[in-house]
């Protein structure tokens, strides 16, 4: 309880060193707090569509010897002809 008292009395006596330390927890817990919610959304809750591991995304392109580049999105009568 020493212990306590004697921290408030410190922080007290320095208010801008107060000051800062609590913007930079209050920043770190907001910080934590929004990466969290993004990889909770995108990666650990699942997809809102039945069978979701089914789901694929068909693209076509041009390979080149480097690897594949310029990939265009699938067009429906290309999708058509290959369903």
């Amino acid at each position: 309880m020493n212990d306590l008292k004697f921290a408030l009395r410190q922080l007290a006596k320095s208010p801008a060193f107060t000051g800062v330390a609590v913007l930079v927890l209050a920043l770190g817990v907001g910080v934590n707090t929004a990466i969290f919610s993004v990889v909770e959304s995108m990666l650990l809750r699942p997809l809102p569509f039945p069978q979701a591991d089914r789901l694929v995304r068909l693209s076509e392109g041009q390979d080149y010897l480097e690897g594949r580049e310029n990939t265009y999105e699938l067009p429906e009568a290309t999708f058509q002809q290959w369903r």
